[in-house]
């Protein structure tokens, strides 16, 4: 609704006046603005394109770089771990990486045969994320008598180093920290045993409270099984590491279904 109109100026294209404006509907009901009508039309400025031969002002060789970086970034229907990894990918072991690059949250479970490569996929998924920005904070969560196993195979094939946090391993993080730092929120990449980190009067409340690019849980099917209490306490890890604090979930298991229904149930609701 038009409130006032008021003649402020002359151009060659006729009077120019300032209306004061009122919104009737929503979401701008009531609210009051002040317009120019007509308005004046502006010529653009000639703005030279982007060359680096004449970068000009900082702010344009600025934008210009970051244009560069953008036209440098990797699409996500490619992989780029192949060239810079220690080892030979077969075709599968790929799938899930792509997969992964096609979901803006990806939940995967990975259920290769023993002997398949399942560390490897993982791996090379973290790679792929790692180089689209997309893995800066990882979480591997595994039995106690693989953690060693892990670490080295990240980083003899892929160059990731992971710090493991045990009793020991918190308590060396925590000397290194100010006091009153949460472990868990300062170190970026860890792995941790199961049954280290379940216990709601252990490691999990320090755990709760820190925030996780990508987790990954191996030998999956142990957390969505069971109706003891140890089993729940493992359950609700579970269900905390795949919908609390995390972007990216990879469950790895070889026997996703170990003959009760229920179970494969829980697990699969893990990814939802």
């Amino acid at each position: 609704m038009v409130l006032s109109a008021d003649l402020i100026g002359q151009t060659n294209g006729g009077p120019i006046k300032r209306l004061r404006l009122r919104g009737l509907d929503e979401p701008f009901r009531n609210e009051e603005i002040c317009v120019l009508h007509p308005i004046e039309e502006v010529e653009p400025d000639d703005i030279p394109e982007l060359d680096l031969a004449h970068p000009g002002r900082l702010a344009r060789f600025q934008l210009l770089m970051d244009s560069s970086r953008l036209g440098l970034a990797p699409g996500d229907d490619r992989l780029v771990s192949s060239t810079r990894s220690r080892i030979e990918f077969e075709p599968y072991q790929q799938i899930p990486a792509l997969r992964a690059l096609e979901l803006p949250r990806p939940r995967l479970l990975i259920a290769d045969d023993v002997g398949l490569g399942k560390t490897i996929e993982a791996g090379l998924i973290l790679r792929e994320l790692n180089a689209r920005r997309r893995a800066a904070r990882i979480l591997i969560v595994c039995p106690a008598s693989i953690i060693e196993q892990w670490q080295t195979e990240l980083s003899s094939k892929f160059g990731f180093q992971f710090k493991i946090f045990d009793s020991d391993g918190v308590a060396e993080t925590r000397r290194s920290l100010e006091v009153g730092t949460n472990p868990w929120s300062a170190e970026p990449r860890v792995i941790a045993s199961v049954d280290f980190i379940k216990r709601r009067e252990g490691a999990f409340r320090e755990l709760s409270a820190s925030r996780w690019d990508v987790i990954i849980i191996d030998e999956a099917h142990h957390l969505a099984s069971g109706n003891d209490d140890e089993m729940t306490d493992r359950f609700r890890l579970a269900r905390w590491l795949a919908t609390e604090n995390t972007g990216a979930l990879l469950l790895l298991t070889a026997t996703p279904h170990d003959g009760y229904d229920e179970n494969f149930k829980a697990l699969l609701s893990l990814l939802v």
